[in-house]
């Protein structure tokens, strides 16, 4: 894995922002997996490995935040209006 960190200033914005390009290799394949990770944390607070890290666990907190959210099938209890999926009918 390759972490690479080019400059970059964009021309809306007053002060440049961080991108992170991760190259990876994949066995058996010719071509390799890339992706940018765009951030606002400098490098003087994270460098590239811990910043992947850091999003990695985001992502994957985000990710049994969604299952639970779908496990317990939330309603909205602050409207007065029948759920479709509840009574059998569409509104």
């Amino acid at each position: 894995m390759w972490i690479h960190e080019p400059e970059y200033q964009a021309s809306t914005l007053d002060e440049p922002g961080r991108v992170v390009l991760v190259i990876k290799e994949r066995p058996d394949d010719l071509l390799l997996d890339r992706f940018f990770l765009v951030t606002s944390i400098s490098r003087f607070q994270m460098n590239g490995l811990d910043l992947l890290d850091h999003y990695r666990q985001h992502g994957k907190a985000e990710g049994h935040r969604g299952e639970l959210m779908d496990a317990l099938a939330p309603a909205l209890s602050s409207t007065n209006r029948p759920k479709p999926y509840l009574c059998g009918k569409k509104n």
